[in-house]
């Protein structure tokens, strides 16, 4: 989801009628490389919505899933230490399988394991991962990120609900203008 965060840079509104009033950031990155956004946004138009552009509800389940992602990966990561299938991570656990990682996924599986283990008995509980696993969900993209994503719907020119990368690349003309 490379758009997310050029388009989570927004915090106002843009509107179709006119020129979009955007944060001084998001338009010097937009100015910098606005080949790169319309890319950006065309991929999650290409990605969530179709030919037709891209509702905000298809806009809502591109954040769902890459907030599904992220807790998977956290999960995995941590259920890979499980070595006896028992659904909780010990300590020893977590050494035993560090000992076999490489460097990076040592440090990946050490930070995580500090983190998940919420209550530092040196277990990971499956209700603390469950918790772990949300908590990465919600730092992929937090619920204001997620509400600042609907920004693209401004660039909904003809009021039909969805955003076609012909309206992008309007918007995105006016703005160069």
């Amino acid at each position: 989801m490379r758009l997310i965060p050029i388009v989570l840079a927004c915090i106002l509104p843009l509107t179709a009628q006119a020129s979009p009033v955007l944060p001084e950031t998001l338009l010097r990155t937009i100015k910098a490389d606005p080949t790169g956004y319309l890319d950006s946004v065309a991929g999650l138009i290409a990605s969530y919505g179709g030919a037709d552009g891209i509702t905000a509800e298809q806009v809502d389940g591109s954040v769902a899933l890459a907030r599904a992602k992220a807790r998977t990966s956290a999960i995995i990561l941590m259920m890979g230490a499980d070595l006896d299938g028992d659904g909780a991570i010990t300590r020893d656990e977590v050494t035993t399988t560090e000992a076999a990682a490489s460097a990076s996924l040592r440090a990946r599986l050490e930070k995580a394991f500090l983190t998940a283990d919420a209550d530092g008995d040196q277990v990971v509980s499956a209700e603390e991962l469950s918790d772990f696993g949300a908590m990465a969900a919600m730092s992929a993209v937090s619920p204001a990120q997620m509400a600042q994503a609907k920004v693209l719907m401004g660039f909904d020119a003809n009021g039909d609900g969805k955003v076609t990368l012909s309206e992008v690349r309007a918007g995105l003309a006016s703005l160069m203008s």
